[in-house]
């Protein structure tokens, strides 16, 4: 999977795929949207696997059986060293993530679809939510 450097897209939805977010996929560069919704990938979502994917647009891992926190670095998915994040739709919905959302998010300038409904998360808002949509 870490050799396909041209891939754009990969669409795995609505599979029985199970296992956990491979770091591999951390290597796909030139990935655009990452389709990997209505499967069985469990685990925790792997700190730093979406930090280099300076053109990730879309990340959908919503219906799955992720669990724990969100990582601290999501402000840093879908971007590359020193560039904008251009992350505009992340969907982790219908999963079993914890804790609350990081504030990192803030870091998302671009996002404009974010769902985290149907899991288990705590606290509040962060405020640094208003810096998306900028």
């Amino acid at each position: 999977l870490g050799n396909l450097n041209g891939l754009e897209v990969l669409d795995l939805d609505r599979n029985s795929m199970g296992g956990t977010i491979p770091t591999e996929l951390g290597k796909l560069t030139g990935l655009r949207r990452a389709y990997l919704s209505a499967n069985k990938i469990g685990g925790t979502i792997t700190p730093g696997v979406f930090d280099k994917m300076p053109d990730l647009e879309l990340l959908r891992l919503e219906g799955n059986e992720l669990s724990g926190p969100i990582p601290q670095d999501m402000g840093n998915w879908g971007r590359g060293k020193n560039a904008q994040a251009n992350l505009k739709m992340l969907r982790l919905s219908a999963n079993d993530l914890t804790s609350s959302i990081p504030g990192t998010i803030g870091g998302l300038a671009s996002l404009r679809d974010l769902r985290l409904d149907e899991n288990a998360l705590t606290g509040t808002i962060p405020p640094q939510i208003s810096n998306c949509l900028e």
